[in-house]
């Protein structure tokens, strides 16, 4: 579990760029995928499985971005020779899977006094479900193909989906895995959400990593 400062992390990973360029192009890069984030949030009338509050979407997209560039530092091209990820620079903290907003004295601190939000109180937890945080996502849990037959294809949806948790109401973004071996058996859909009931359901839970949250439309 681990407490997520958006404005922190970015300044920090901007701080450690080695050119004033590259810092002002991370900074903006980021700040403009996290508004378009968060201009995908679906309209109340829309599933409940879904994110509808925009400060929960911008606080979840930001997340995303942290996500994306320790994945991308430390991923190996497919063409690489390599048998190791790369290391990630030590100045770059390691957080999740398991995100939790900052506490609401924390954004005080933060802020200047009176400036706390009565939506700051209401956020949600979002587990990350990443191969940075579990290679064995490169597997096909359906047909059991390793990654010489699998391929990430981006997120699984543009927005979080709405779990439950043990003790509390969570979300959850994961990746969407495509498997080609299911797409030459024809196997429909080939092409999974690694969120999804569908994509575990053939798996002893035993198996599953103790710190991934189970996936399943049933409760018993």
């Amino acid at each position: 579990m681990s407490v997520y400062e958006p404005i922190a992390m970015r300044k920090l990973l901007a701080a450690i760029q080695p050119s004033s360029e590259k810092r002002t192009k991370l900074e903006q890069d980021w700040n403009k995928s996290v508004r378009t984030a968060v201009a995908h949030v679906p309209p109340s009338s829309s599933t409940l499985l879904q994110v509808k509050d925009r400060q929960q979407m911008q606080w979840a997209a930001e997340v995303v971005e942290y996500v994306q560039y320790i994945g991308k530092a430390t991923r190996v091209h497919g063409n690489s020779s390599a048998a190791t990820s790369k290391v990630l620079d030590e100045r770059i903290p390691i957080l999740g899977p398991r995100f939790v907003p900052p506490p609401p004295l924390v954004v005080h601190a933060r802020r200047a006094a009176g400036n706390l939000q009565p939506e700051d109180w209401y956020l949600r937890p979002l587990i990350i479900v990443h191969d940075f945080y579990y290679p064995v996502l490169r597997t096909c849990m359906v047909c059991g193909s390793g990654k010489d037959k699998t391929a990430f294809d981006g997120w699984a949806s543009t927005v979080p989906r709405r779990v439950h948790g043990i003790s509390t109401e969570e979300f959850a973004y994961g990746q969407q895995l495509r498997c080609n071996n299911c797409k030459a058996l024809g196997s429909k859909p080939f092409c999974y959400a690694t969120t999804s009931g569908a994509f575990w359901k053939k798996i002893s839970t035993d198996l599953i990593p103790g710190t991934l949250v189970l996936f399943t439309r049933s409760l018993y």
